[in-house]
């Protein structure tokens, strides 16, 4: 009796996450484990990653930003699913990339790689069905960077970047190189000191960084320089190139332990400089050097996953919160204003 009591739990159960699987991504802007956003221009599109494949894939929801900025969460498009994507490409989504009018979603279930061109104004295509992904020889891709035609993308596990050409793939850099310094063309390592860049024709070279070890997270500076938050998550590095190095010339430390990072407003010699993730906290800094301006906690502050500056004021931004949809409503972004400490949940 015991035993047939555990196989009918076990069949109800698998129809269950069969059932589940099968199921369509909602198409009212629900939007579940959010994961990257990508503003481009007028627009804003944003993951929705289907982390647990709740449904048969996640999707790619896009916005004005006119929208959000007043506080709006009105999804003007939401691509999923065969008649979204290609087919067969979505099942687990994440950004890629997304700069130079290009956007570079990854399928981490597929191991695939779909790069979407975008319009003058930021807008996709609204038909992207025939486009045509590239598979991956990575175990699990992760974020990259762009030159031309050519593509570095890192990896959320321990191997080698994927340098994507026109035609070919190929293993670039060290295990561990595999942080993009995003707005830039290198990975930087999670631990360890060489880094991998393109070389300035599509090649690939290795830097050695100086000064620090391991990066979480990067944002480039005109002259190849450009801030790295450290393994730790409690320090932000500012780092020059010299050569064939990365060098620090200097760091601030942080509060507490950062897992994310991002440039937010930024007017002459005002920098605004975002940390966030971990403890339901969001730190800013302003200026150079670097200081903290602002130390925000909100028990909403929860698995903050990704950022955009939004506005023309510093001290507001967007954010993904990387937690399942409820039952009757999807998960939130968060909508920040430093200025009077308010927050919108928008879903």
């Amino acid at each position: 009796m015991r035993l047939h009591l555990i196989l009918v739990l076990g069949l109800a159960g698998t129809g269950c996450v069969e059932s589940s699987v099968d199921a369509e991504h909602p198409e009212t802007g629900f939007m579940h484990y959010p994961s990257g956003i990508c503003a481009a221009q007028d627009w804003v599109h944003i993951v929705s990653s289907n982390h647990d494949q709740r449904f048969g894939s996640g999707a790619l929801l896009s916005f004005l930003a006119a929208d959000l900025a007043a506080d709006r969460f009105d999804a003007k498009a939401v691509r999923h699913g065969a008649g979204g994507f290609p087919w067969g490409f979505g099942r687990v989504l994440d950004l890629a990339f997304c700069e130079a009018g290009k956007m570079g979603l990854v399928d981490r279930a597929q191991k695939l790689l779909l790069v979407i061109p975008l319009a003058e104004d930021g807008s996709v295509a609204d038909d992207v069905s025939d486009h045509r992904p590239v598979a991956l020889g990575q175990r699990d891709p992760g974020h990259g960077v762009l030159q031309g035609d050519w593509i570095l993308l890192g990896s959320r596990v321990d191997e080698s970047a994927a340098h994507l050409g026109p035609e070919s793939e190929e293993a670039a850099g060290a295990s561990l190189s595999r942080r993009p310094v995003r707005g830039g063309t290198v990975l930087l390592p999670v631990a360890g000191l060489e880094a991998v860049a393109f070389d300035g024709e599509g090649g690939t070279e290795i830097l050695m960084q100086v000064g620090w070890n391991g990066s979480l997270d990067g944002l480039a500076e005109t002259g190849g320089g450009g801030h790295a938050l450290h393994r730790t998550g409690k320090a932000s590095i500012q780092f020059s190139r010299r050569s064939e190095h990365l060098v620090m010339v200097g760091s601030t430390d942080l509060s507490a332990q950062r897992r994310r990072m991002m440039r937010g407003y930024g007017e002459d010699s005002l920098a605004e400089l975002w940390y966030f993730g971990g403890e339901p906290v969001v730190e800013i800094h302003w200026g150079e050097p670097q200081r903290m301006m602002e130390l925000w906690f909100d028990p909403r502050f929860t698995r903050l996953e990704d950022g955009i500056p939004l506005g023309d004021a510093p001290g507001s931004a967007l954010f993904t919160s990387f937690v399942p949809a409820g039952v009757d409503e999807g998960a939130p972004l968060l909508r920040v204003r430093a200025a009077d400490r308010t927050v919108e949940t928008l879903r």
